[in-house]
C-alpha cells in the first residue's frame, strides 16, 4: 500500500495552488501566491497576529503556546525551561522555523520555548502534524513558525510592564524608512527575581523560591530594500542574552546552579515575485553558546554550535489550477561540548517538491524530499487533499512519512554517543472535517480531526547489561493516536457593537511504546512519560468599544512523570484591556490575573509552580502612517 502512494506521489507531480495573499510593497500592492511549503491544504493552521492588543500580557511562546490548548508544554517554571509536545510525541518532534529556516539545538534536537520572546515577533502560526516532506528532520508531530514583517509606518511604540514576584519588562520599537528602505529596530529588556511562596508538601511550611532570578536583553533588526516592486532583500539580525538562576527541586534545601544563554542569529533573505513565480534565496548564519555551572557539583560547563544555512526554493504556476514548487536546503553545524571528545562537524543537503493541483472541487498537494546526511536518511513522501462536501462542510486529509535524525548528543556524547543510530522515521495519517457559518451576527467555526501515527527506530537511552552508562538505541517504536476539536464563535449584540464569543481547543491522545525496555523499566503499551492523555483550553471573551474582557480555563490530565505521576491540574486567567487617547496618541492598557483561584500544582515533578499573580502595563503607539 505504501509502496503504490509513493508511486502515486511521482504520477502526481503535476502541481496547482489557490490560497491568495496579499504583501504590500509600499509603491504598490502585488496580490500572489503563497508559496506552496506554506499552503495549508489537508490540515489545519492556526495563526496569532502578535500586533493585536490582547497578545499584550503573554510574554514568550511558551505561554501562548500552553495557553492555546493546542500542544502540551513541559514548564519548569516561571522564566525555566519549556518544552512542547504535540500529538504524543516528545520535544524533538516540534520544529520551530524562524522566517522558514530551523531554530533547534543540533545537539539536544530540541528548543526552549521560555527563549523566544514575543515582543520580537509579529506574528506566530501553529501547525499540528508531520511535515517532513516540506521541512526536514523534526517535523514529526507538529511545526511552529514564528515570523518578522517590516511595519508600513514610521515611528515609535513604547511597552513598559510591571508584575508579581519583581517582574519588569520594557520593550521599544523604531519603525522608519521609505518606498525603498525600510527598518525595524525591536528590543527588549526584562528581568524577575520569581521568589514566590510555595508548599514543598502537603502539610509542611510554605516557603519563598529562591535562586530563581531571571535576566534577559534582546535585539532584532529587520531592514528591507525594495529594488522594485516586486524583488526585496530582507536582512535580520537577532541578538539576544538570557541569564537564568535555577531554583531547587522541592527535594532540595539550597540551588546555586546558573545557565547562562546567547545567540546572534543573521539571516537574509532575497525575493522575487513575478505574475507566475516566486524564488527565494535565503542564507543565514546562527551561532549559539550556553553556560552551566553549579557550584554545588563543582560543574561547570560551556557549550556552543554555530550553523550555516542556505535554503532556495522556486514556485511555479503552471496554468490556473496547477502549481509546482521544487527547491534544496544545505547546512553545515560544528559543534563543541566538554562530552566530546572534539568538536564535531554536520553536513546535511536536501532537494524537495511539491505540487498542488485542482480537479474540480478537489484540491491536491503532493509533496517529497530526500535528505542527505552521514545517517541513511528515508525517502519523505506526503499526500494531503481538501474538499468542499456541502457549502459550509470541508473534509480534509494527510498521510506523510516523518523522521528524525539523531542529535549530536546522541551520536558523539562521551561516554555513550553511537554514531550508528539510525533516524527515527514512520508514517502519519490525519482526517478531519471542518464546519463553518459565515453568517455575519454569528459566524461559528468548528473543526475535528483524528490522528493516527507509527514511529518505528524511536531513540531512548538506554543502560546495557553489566554497563555503568547509559547509552542510546533504536530501541523501541511509538504509537500515537487521538482526536483534536477546535470550536470558535462569536455573537455581535445589535445595535451596540459589542461581542461576545469564545475558542476552545482540546485533544484526547495516547501514545505507547510498543516494544518493552528493561533499563529504564517500560513496558509495551505504557503511555510515553510526561504525555498526558487530554489537555484542552478555553477562552471566553467580551469585546466592547474601549474596554475588552476575558477569560482563559485551561485543562490537563494526569500523566507519568520519572519517579511519580503528575495530578491533573486547572487554570483560570482574568484579562482586562482597553483603548483611550492621549495627545492623538492610541494608548493600550492592560491587567492579567494567572492561576486566579491559587491553584498548587506541579507540570515538572518535583518543581515548585507559582500561584495567584498579576502582570499590568501599557502599550503607545507615536507612529504615522508612511505616506
Amino acid at each position: 500500500m505504501r509502496i503504490g502512494f509513493v508511486v502515486g506521489c511521482f504520477m502526481l507531480f503535476q502541481p496547482v495552488f489557490a490560497q491568495v495573499d496579499t504583501i504590500l510593497n509600499f509603491d504598490s500592492i502585488v496580490v500572489l501566491e503563497k508559496p506552496l511549503r506554506q499552503s495549508e491544504v489537508g490540515s489545519k493552521t492556526i495563526i496569532y497576529g502578535l500586533k493585536e492588543s490582547g497578545y499584550l500580557p503573554v510574554g514568550d511562546v511558551a505561554q501562548l503556546a500552553a495557553e492555546s490548548g493546542l500542544l502540551f508544554v513541559k514548564s519548569y517554571g516561571l522564566g525555566g525551561l519549556a518544552t512542547s509536545s504535540f500529538r504524543g510525541g516528545n520535544a524533538s518532534h516540534t520544529l520551530v522555523l524562524w522566517n522558514g529556516l530551523p531554530l533547534a539545538s543540533p545537539t539536544l534536537g530540541q528548543l526552549d520555548f521560555a527563549l523566544l520572546p514575543l515582543s520580537l515577533l509579529e506574528d506566530l502560526a501553529i501547525h499540528p502534524g508531520g511535515s517532513s516532506a516540506l521541512w526536514g528532520s523534526g517535523a514529526v508531530s507538529g511545526t511552529i513558525t514564528l515570523n518578522n514583517e517590516l511595519n508600513p509606518t514610521n515611528g515609535v511604540v513604547i511597552k513598559s510592564e510591571i508584575g508579581s514576584f519583581a517582574h519588569q519588562s520594557q520593550n521599544i520599537r523604531i519603525n522608519f524608512g521609505n518606498h525603498k528602505l525600510r527598518s525595524t529596530t525591536r528590543i527588549l529588556y526584562q528581568s524577575a527575581r520569581n521568589d514566590f511562596s510555595y508548599q514543598p508538601f502537603k502539610g509542611s511550611n510554605w516557603q519563598l523560591q529562591e535562586n530563581a532570578k531571571v535576566n534577559q536583553k534582546a535585539l532584532l533588526q529587520s531592514f528591507q530594500y525594495s529594488f522594485n516592486n516586486n524583488r526585496n532583500l530582507d536582512i535580520h539580525l537577532w541578538l539576544q542574552q538570557t541569564d537564568r538562576q535555577i531554583p531547587p527541586l522541592l527535594t532540595q534545601s539550597v540551588s546555586k546552579a546558573s545557565q547562562e544563554d546567547w545567540s546572534t542569529r543573521i539571516q537574509m533573505i532575497y525575493k522575487v515575485v513575478k505574475s507566475k513565480s516566486i524564488d527565494q534565496l535565503r542564507f543565514a548564519y546562527f551561532d549559539e553558546k550556553n553556560n552551566y555551572l553549579d557550584p554545588q557539583q563543582d560543574l561547570f560547563s560551556p557549550n556552543s554550535f554555530s550553523t550555516f544555512f542556505i535554503d532556495y526554493s522556486k514556485d511555479l504556476r503552471l496554468a490556473s489550477w496547477i502549481k509546482i514548487s521544487i527547491g534544496t536546503t544545505h547546512s553545515l553545524t560544528s559543534a563543541r561540548t566538554p562530552a566530546y571528545l572534539n568538536r564535531v562537524f554536520d553536513r546535511q543537503h536536501a532537494i524537495f517538491a511539491s505540487t498542488f493541483f485542482q480537479v474540480g472541487k478537489l484540491e491536491l498537494i503532493t509533496s517529497m524530499r530526500q535528505q542527505w546526511a552521514q545517517q541513511l536518511v528515508p525517502f519523505v513522501p506526503s499526500l494531503a487533499f481538501q474538499y468542499p462536501i456541502f457549502k459550509n462542510l470541508k473534509a480534509k486529509g494527510k498521510i506523510s512519512r516523518d523522521f528524525r535524525l539523531p542529535t549530536l548528543n546522541d551520536r558523539y556524547w562521551i561516554p555513550g554517543g553511537n554514531v550508528n543510530l539510525a533516524p527515527e522515521n514512520g508514517w502519519s495519517e490525519e482526517l478531519g472535517f471542518q464546519f463553518e457559518n459565515d453568517n455575519v451576527t454569528l459566524p461559528w467555526e468548528f473543526e475535528l480531526t483524528g490522528f493516527n501515527r507509527r514511529i518505528d527506530n524511536w531513540i531512548i537511552w538506554t543502560r546495557a547489561k553489566n554497563e555503568s552508562f547509559f547509552s542510546p538505541g533504536n530501541i523501541t517504536r511509538v504509537w500515537s493516536r487521538g482526536l483534536e476539536t477546535n470550536l470558535v464563535f462569536s455573537y455581535k449584540l445589535p445595535e451596540t457593537g459589542y461581542t461576545v464569543g469564545t475558542r476552545i481547543n482540546a485533544s484526547w491522545q495516547k501514545s505507547t511504546n510498543e516494544i518493552a525496555v528493561q533499563q529504564p523499566l517500560i513496558q509495551a503499551g505504557d503511555q510515553l512519560l510526561y504525555t498526558p492523555g487530554h489537555h484542552g483550553a478555553i477562552r471566553i471573551f467580551l469585546n466592547l468599544k474601549r474596554w475588552n474582557f476575558a477569560y482563559t480555563h485551561l485543562l490537563v490530565g494526569g500523566y507519568k512523570g520519572i519517579n511519580a505521576d503528575i495530578a491533573s491540574y486547572q487554570l483560570a486567567g482574568l484579562d482586562l484591556s482597553g483603548k483611550f487617547g492621549v495627545f492623538d496618541r492610541g494608548v493600550d492598557w492592560y491587567f492579567r490575573l494567572d492561576n486566579l483561584f491559587n491553584k498548587q500544582y506541579q507540570i515538572i515533578e518535583n518543581r515548585a509552580m507559582p500561584g495567584r499573580n498579576f502582570t499590568g502595563g501599557v502599550r503607545i503607539d507615536f507612529s504615522k502612517k508612511n505616506k
